[in-house]
């Protein structure tokens, strides 16, 4: 039952509070990656005064057009994330793998590992891809309610780019953001 309020503003605002209070700096750098991004943008729009500067790798921020077979089967038309929750609850960390490699199949399911045979001879290549593929694999399910919001509101109605999301009752405009800000795509 937890909702993007819990993360954004239980979660991450514990967690920045603990490092500013240990640190005694009265703003930090933050980093978020993917969904996480997305998160720590809203938390930097909310809470400017503790966020020093913002990294963001992967974060979805803007999603209209952008293209791709998981955009077609996302679309409202088409798909409905409630019913993922009425059959699931959370929603299995495997399925988010399979929407998220479906975004490139193609370089998902066969070029990474056409680049894999092509460096079986350098141990640093293979060592990395070992990793990689081991972080990938750690995952955990997502919290029912907030795939549903994410994906509703911010996927679907792309309200956090169209300025028109709300956390918690409060505005989230990311236009606001007035802090250094590293965005890795």
């Amino acid at each position: 039952h937890l909702t993007i309020h819990d993360y954004v503003e239980r979660y991450i605002d514990n967690c920045v509070d603990v490092v500013r209070d240990r640190s005694g700096q009265e703003s930090i750098n933050i980093l978020g990656y993917c969904m996480g991004g997305t998160f720590t943008a809203m938390y930097a729009a909310l809470h400017p005064e503790k966020v020093r500067t913002l990294g963001l790798m992967a974060a979805g921020l803007c999603f209209d057009g952008t293209g791709g077979v998981l955009e077609l089967w996302g679309d409202r038309e088409y798909y409905n994330p409630r019913d993922v929750v009425d059959v699931s609850g959370n929603v299995p960390a495997e399925m988010l793998d399979v929407g998220f490699a479906l975004m490139d199949p193609v370089a998902n399911y066969v070029s990474k590992y056409v680049r894999l045979y092509d460096n079986l001879e350098n141990d640093d290549f293979v060592e990395n891809f070992a990793r990689m593929e081991r972080w990938l694999d750690e995952r955990i399910d997502l919290a029912g309610e907030t795939y549903i919001q994410f994906l509703e509101d911010i996927y679907q109605d792309n309200k956090l780019y169209d300025n028109e999301m709300y956390v918690g009752g409060e505005h989230v405009d990311v236009t606001e953001i007035d802090v250094p800000i590293l965005q890795i795509i």
